[in-house]
């Protein structure tokens, strides 16, 4: 299929299935900004690419994720994730940092220096003093999680690659390391469990993920394989925490970042990137919408990264789309389209006066 891209963002396609087996194709797009120093966005000519598999920091599977593939299906909620890090403007050992998308999302988390458990005469050890610092990478293996030292059966399902998960009867040591990002309202202590706390994109093998990709067994494998299971649940998609997903695309909303970067406290307007898509099936002009449902904070690249998705099923085979036009599309141009013409913009003429076509290619067959 011919993709007629009329917009700044990077445009992707791919051909796959609905949850209920029918053939789609899924058409995503991705829009990058330069997020400037007074809160401005402005688009980049040459946006980042599509990411087509989820990319890491480290060994995949095992470090965190630098960024979520960009050619997940249409999501059912909106992730907001942020990567980088964080940066003072001057060492501190400890600071809380929050991330404020319009009323929607408060999310305030602690992050401290280095810090090491100290002994007690009686009872667990405590946290020791933190380390003053300056830059703090957003990454996973510094939040709550991990596995203990004394016995890899015992992990934290939702952060398997973090620190702080011990024993009753193990000892400190030099491999206990000390969360560098806590709640305000649940302070590290030895040998209690809590939820684990960071602001970037969640793997697919930990919870609350993996549940949601429902249960694959024996009766799957008969029944419905390669389908998803029955229990699937497009939650799964969703790569952001809980707490930093929304129903609703924050179009027109600000986005407040404290203590993230050295100027302290920035924000921006997050900006529309729903895009019209006209679709040749079989003829005939089928109107859609990819609607946005991601969007990715850069700290390190200064960059706003907004995905929009659409899935769409064709009315006989994927075999009779023909094209499909991202973007507005004139009256004109859908008559051409309609009646299998070219459309030519004669004012878009250039110095050698030869007329600049509006739609390249094949033609497309007459709608009946």
């Amino acid at each position: 299929m011919r993709v007629d891209n009329r917009t700044p963002a990077v445009v992707g396609q791919s051909f796959g299935r609905t949850l209920q087996g029918e053939e789609c194709i899924f058409l995503i797009l991705k829009s990058t900004f330069s997020w400037q120093a007074d809160g401005r966005l402005v688009p980049e000519r040459e946006g980042a690419a599509l990411v087509e598999a989820d990319l890491f920091t480290g060994e995949a599977g095992v470090s965190s994720m630098a960024y979520a593939a960009d050619t997940l299906p249409p999501k059912a909620r909106t992730d907001v994730y942020l990567v980088g890090s964080i940066s003072l403007p001057e060492p501190k050992p400890l600071v809380d940092v929050s991330l404020q998308v319009g009323s929607h999302i408060n999310k305030v988390v602690r992050v401290f220096g280095t810090r090491l458990w100290q002994r007690q005469p009686k009872g667990p050890p405590t946290p020791g003093r933190a380390e003053p610092f300056s830059e703090m990478p957003l990454e996973w293996e510094r939040a709550y999680g991990g596995v203990a030292m004394s016995d890899p059966k015992l992990f934290e399902p939702c952060n398997p690659i973090g620190c702080g998960v011990v024993t009753d009867e193990e000892a400190p040591g030099p491999g206990h390391r000390l969360p560098n990002f806590e709640w305000p309202a649940e302070p590290t202590s030895w040998g209690k469990r809590r939820a684990p706390a960071g602001f970037g994109p969640l793997c697919p093998h930990w919870q609350p993920r993996a549940t949601r990709a429902g249960t694959h067994d024996d009766r799957w494998k008969q029944l419905r394989a390669p389908l998803p299971p029955e229990d699937f649940d497009v939650a799964y998609f969703n790569v952001a925490p809980d707490d930093q997903q929304l129903s609703a695309f924050p179009s027109g909303e600000i986005v407040t970042l404290t203590n993230f970067t050295r100027r302290r406290q920035e924000s921006f307007v997050v900006p529309p990137s729903a895009f019209p898509v006209t679709l040749v099936d079989d003829g005939h002009l089928i109107d859609r919408q990819a609607a946005p449902d991601t969007l990715v904070i850069d700290l390190d690249e200064r960059r706003i990264l907004l995905r929009s998705a659409l899935a769409y099923v064709p009315c006989a085979s994927l075999l009779d789309l023909t094209a499909a036009i991202v973007g507005p599309l004139s009256l004109g141009e859908r008559k051409a389209l309609l009646y299998g013409k070219r459309y030519v913009r004669l004012r878009e003429c250039g110095p050698s006066r030869e007329p600049r076509l509006g739609l390249d290619g094949p033609t497309v067959p007459r709608a009946r």
